[in-house]
């Protein structure tokens, strides 16, 4: 149609709210960035409160036992005058230098088994928070063998109040460490161990990062 004064087609009218721009109809929702058959990827999960309950005591008995290997060695010099006096007191007719060598092995062997348990649950520990299901089994049979040690180690450390602070950081690094072995054996902390990894399908985002 053209216009009675210039001769030129007159615009087309615009289309109104309720035209073609204007269906009703909802957009079209997003496809999803996880797919069913995408491959599994290792995702970053936080362990169960069980498990780093477990981590804190064990934590916490290693720092207490620390303590106690640290004392028995500072005061060995007390220890090994206790000790020798108990060997003389066993056997009065030995010599001297033999009670002096009696006394340094049995120190000796008692510090270094104490210490050589401590290192067994520090590698314990670092096994567990890695989901390594053995390291209970070790965290349990170190604390036997430390039940067994002490039994002995209280025939030759200091009675009383001389040997309270060891008796109290020892008995304080056994109780702990038990805590943390019960925390561990809770169905949520094993569920977590025997799992081993997190795993999910598809990537967490659409640039794939890890959650």
């Amino acid at each position: 149609m053209t216009s009675p004064q210039t001769g030129s087609p007159s615009p087309s009218p615009s289309p109104s709210p309720s035209g073609p721009l204007r269906t009703g109809r909802a957009q079209p929702a997003r496809p999803s960035v996880h797919a069913p058959n995408s491959a599994p990827v290792v995702a970053h999960v936080a362990p169960p409160v069980s498990s780093r309950l477990a981590e804190a005591l064990w934590s916490f008995g290693l720092a207490a036992g620390a303590l106690a290997v640290g004392y028995f060695f500072i005061t060995r010099t007390d220890e090994l005058a206790h000790i020798k006096k108990r060997v003389e007191a066993v056997d009065p007719d030995r010599v001297a230098e033999s009670v002096q060598a009696t006394a340094d092995i049995l120190f000796w062997v008692l510090f270094g088994t104490y210490l050589t348990l401590l290192l067994i649950q520090v590698w314990a520990a670092v096994a567990f928070a890695n989901r390594r299901s053995g390291a209970r089994a070790w965290l349990c049979g170190t604390l036997v063998a430390f039940g067994g040690l002490c039994v002995v180690a209280l025939e030759f450390t200091r009675p009383g109040s001389d040997g309270m602070p060891l008796r109290t950081f020892a008995l304080a690094y056994a109780g702990i460490l038990t805590l943390a072995l019960l925390a561990s054996l809770l169905p949520a902390s094993r569920a977590w161990t025997r799992r081993r990894f997190d795993v999910r399908r598809g990537p967490a985002s659409v640039g794939g990062a890890d959650l």
